[in-house]
């Protein structure tokens, strides 16, 4: 690490200490955690000094502490899992440097069951033989003959499960670590969004009237519930939705409850870890044998049946309120607003079904590439009732690469006709069966299966976006192959790779050429002509020029690589006016020409430089794009107008 801390000394019991040993060992979650246990000690403490408005309120900001402290454990928890993914990273820029966009990624792939493939990024070992070594099982399996169930727990009627051997202790243990990582990442990541409504600017009420008005078809109904209440003023996270404001309102036992139950499992397996890779540091500083104890997490019979909630979340567009299901009336769904619109959603193969994942968001992203249209019912968890069309929107060369393998994985189990539906954002899901098998978008046989595999993988490793290959540039196939060969995949391997192709690829080009007809006296809110007819032509490998012959003044349209110095390129998001023809065709006649016979169909229109002769004027422009991975995705309109648009100044001649 840098020079830090060099004019201080750390010492301990045992001599001095690094200053990544010193923080790793007060990095201790005892810390935390005591604090938690006091604030829910102290909820009704000097609340005798308010009236009875000012004491509910009191009371609930005091919870709203609780809850933040909560998932500041927790948070802190993920940090420190995710320092201990590298051993090859000190411990202290580890803890500073790691992002919380870092933490909320690693909390999304355990929910979503993927721990392998995150430990997998930094170690040569799976999930559980790395927990393993975290919790000092390794060692134990080492000397099996030493250790005997009784070492575990003092009756055997205590085990969990149907235990006969330390091997099985072992192995039940992890799936317990396993299922409890998940519910711990599943929570903090259904409540970042309060979480953040905490954290910036406080935006968060307290109800003490206990009263509810919900208004349906068939008119009012009041609600009136014995309990407070707090409502969080929140914003989507992430660039999907683009900070859509909202309002969670929920009872303060249940978020309590849930939290304060959650929070004692993320303790456990926290100070699990923690502690052994104290006793680890130890030896090594020592030289000294230590004592693993066989504490094996979660074999053992817990006490206590924890908290029960039976909620029913009715939401509309902008609001989701909990409320107790006992106090609703069963025509309570007519007060649940059905939201119809286009959904974003990532769809699987797992475990030959077909899984199909959503936030609820209606504008596409990597993680969400596809739209489909969708009716959600205002339910508990957000599925119940919830009708999709089997109809994708996606545009191939605009397709993550991880969804087409997806697609193809897919396409060898069909006929598909189990669906999974998944609401990422709660962790609720229901499986359905169709009659009628799922329609799979046909897609063309991948060239390079093997080298596309291993790229989805390269993403992974990086934490990068990688694209479908539409075109695979020259001399791009050879370096990854290359890496798929002759490199250990790591994440600096990744980069590496990612970089090469990235500088092999710095002026190679791919175009979308479009050709429409506008209305000129028609313009939209954004200031746009509202298209009459609009079709994307065959995407081109190349930039598209106009070459005009100055003698004749007749013009053509060619491809050019990216390099070629005709094609300069711009900022993407750059519109760079090509020029105007003016033809003795209409608009129709000028559109079929383009669709039959593409870039060449400009040779076969009639030219006139008089604009009163002339039927159509021809407009063209190009848009330059950003980079997916492989080339630069330019845009090209031929736009089509039955007269002379205002924004055309044409001088007389």
């Amino acid at each position: 690490m840098a020079d830090w801390f060099d004019q201080s000394e750390f010492m301990s019991d045992n001599g001095e200490l690094s200053p990544s040993e010193h923080f790793e060992s007060i990095h201790t979650p005892s810390l935390g955690y005591t604090h938690i246990e006091k604030s829910l000690a102290s909820l009704e403490a000097g609340l005798d000094e308010f009236d009875e408005e000012k004491q509910g309120e009191a009371e609930i900001y005091a919870n709203v502490t609780v809850f933040r402290e909560v998932m500041q454990y927790i948070e802190k928890f993920g940090i420190y899992f995710y320092s201990r993914l590298d051993p090859d990273v000190d411990f202290v820029e580890a803890i500073t440097g790691t992002r919380p966009k870092q933490v909320k990624e690693n909390f999304e792939a355990i929910r979503d069951g993927e721990l392998d493939r995150i430990i997998e990024e930094y170690q040569d070992v799976d999930a559980d033989e790395w927990l393993k070594q975290e919790l000092g099982y390794d060692k134990i399996e080492e000397s099996t003959d030493e250790v005997s169930l009784e070492d575990i727990v003092d009756k055997e009627n205590e085990l969990s499960s149907d235990i006969d051997n330390i091997d099985e202790a072992i192995t039940v243990s992890l799936e317990t670590i396993k299922t409890h990582l998940r519910e711990i990442a599943g929570f903090f990541l259904r409540f970042e969004e309060l979480y953040n409504a905490i954290r910036h600017g406080n935006r968060v009420t307290p109800l003490t009237n206990h009263s509810f008005t919900l208004e349906g078809p068939d008119g009012e109904i009041e609600v009136e519930i014995n309990e407070n209440y707090m409502s969080f003023l929140c914003k989507t996270t992430g660039s999907r939705r683009g900070g859509e404001l909202y309002t969670f309102t929920v009872p303060v036992r249940t978020l309590r409850e849930q939290a304060t139950g959650i929070v004692k499992l993320t303790r456990n397996i926290y100070t699990q870890i923690y502690d052994i890779r104290q006793k680890v540091k130890e030896s090594q500083r020592t030289g000294e044998r230590v004592n693993l104890n066989p504490n094996f997490y979660g074999v053992s019979n817990s006490s206590g049946e924890g908290s029960q909630f039976s909620l029913k979340s009715i939401k509309n567009p902008d609001a989701t309120i909990w409320l107790p299901e006992e106090v609703l009336s069963e025509s309570i769904d007519q007060y649940e607003l059905p939201i119809s619109r286009e959904v974003a959603v990532g769809i699987y193969e797992q475990g030959g079904e077909m899984v199909v994942k959503m936030e609820g968001d209606h504008s596409p992203s990597y993680e969400y590439p596809l739209l489909v249209e969708a009716e959600m019912q205002g339910d508990s968890d957000q599925l119940q009732g919830m009708k999709i069309t089997q109809d994708f929107s996606f545009k191939l060369y605009e397709l993550p690469l991880w969804q087409y393998l997806e697609f193809l994985s897919l396409a060898e189990i069909e006929p598909v006709q189990n669906v999974t539906l998944e609401f990422v954002t709660t962790g609720e899901s229901e499986t359905r069966h169709t009659d009628t098998p799922i329609s799979l978008p046909s897609l063309p046989e991948p060239e390079f299966p093997d080298l596309l595999q291993f790229m989805r993988n390269v993403g992974r490793a990086a934490d990068a976006e990688i694209w479908v290959p539409y075109y695979w540039p020259a001399r791009i196939p050879q370096v990854v192959e290359y890496y798929r060969r002759e490199r250990n995949l790591t994440r600096d391997v990744a980069k590496e790779l990612l970089d090469d192709i990235s500088e092999l690829t710095d002026e190679t080009v791919v175009t979308i050429p479009t050709i429409s007809i506008l209305d000129p006296n028609s313009i939209d809110d954004e200031g746009n002509y509202q298209s009459i007819k609009h079709e994307e032509l065959q995407l081109k490998m190349g930039g598209i020029i106009l070459e005009v012959d100055e003698e004749w003044g007749e013009g053509e349209f060619s491809l050019v690589p990216g390099d070629d110095s005709r094609y300069e390129r711009n900022e993407v998001g750059h519109v760079e006016g090509i020029g105007v023809t003016f033809t003795e065709e209409n608009p129709e006649t000028v559109y079929q020409e383009f669709l039959q016979k593409g870039l060449d169909a400009v040779t076969e229109l009639s030219i006139t430089n008089n604009p009163d002769q002339a039927e159509s004027i021809l407009e063209t422009k190009r848009v330059y794009g950003p980079k997916f991975t492989w080339y630069h995705l330019d845009e090209f309109h031929f736009a089509i107008y039955d007269e002379i648009p205002t924004h055309i100044d044409i001088e007389p001649e």
